[in-house]
C-alpha cells in the first residue's frame, strides 16, 4: 500500500526527484539511457538502451522513453557488478571498454527536474569525462514539440 502512495505522491512534477539520462552520439547514431539513482547516492546507467537516427521525432521518443526508467533507491552495484552495469551501453555502441566508448563521441547530458529539461553539451568527453559548456545548456518543456530538435542541437555544441 505504502508504495501506491508513494507513486500517486510522485505523480506530482514537483514531489519526483531529478531523473538524469545519458545521451551519446558516436558513428553518426544517437544513444540514450536512463541514469537512476543508487541506495548510495551515486547515479548508475540502468534500463534499456535507446539507439536513433538524428531525427527529432526519434530523439523526443527515446527521451521520453528512458526518463521512465530513472529512478531512486535502486541497489548500490557490487564491485564485481560494475562491468554488469556498462554493459548494455558499451554493447549498444560497440564498444569493449568506457574508454573506447568516449573516443570520438560527442556527449550531452539531460537533466529532468519535473518537466524542465535540460541538456548539457559536453566538451572533451574522452578527457575523464569531460566538462559541461554551461553557457550553451539548452532548457525546455518536456511536452515540448522541440524536444528532440534541441537535442540535436546541443549536440552540435559538443566538441
Amino acid at each position: 500500500m505504502t508504495h501506491d502512495l508513494e507513486q500517486n505522491f510522485c505523480d506530482l512534477p514537483s514531489a519526483c526527484f531529478i531523473k538524469r539520462i545519458f545521451s551519446i552520439k558516436k558513428s553518426g547514431d544517437i544513444f540514450l539511457q536512463a541514469y537512476c539513482k543508487t541506495v548510495a547516492g551515486v547515479w548508475v546507467l540502468s534500463g534499456p538502451v535507446y539507439k536513433c537516427e538524428d531525427k527529432e521525432d526519434e530523439l523526443t521518443n527515446a527521451i521520453r522513453g528512458a526518463q521512465r526508467y530513472s529512478v531512486a533507491g535502486v541497489p548500490h552495484p557490487e564491485q564485481d557488478e560494475w562491468k554488469l552495469v556498462q554493459r548494455p551501453i558499451l554493447h549498444s555502441v560497440r564498444a569493449k571498454t568506457w574508454k573506447s566508448l568516449a573516443k570520438d563521441a560527442k556527449v550531452v547530458g539531460i537533466k529532468i527536474d519535473g518537466e524542465k529539461v535540460e541538456f548539457s553539451p559536453v566538451s572533451n568527453y574522452e578527457n575523464n569525462g569531460g566538462t559541461s559548456i554551461s553557457e550553451k545548456i539548452i532548457v525546455c518543456n518536456l511536452e515540448d514539440e522541440n524536444l528532440g530538435k534541441n537535442l540535436a542541437a546541443a549536440f552540435e555544441y559538443c566538441s
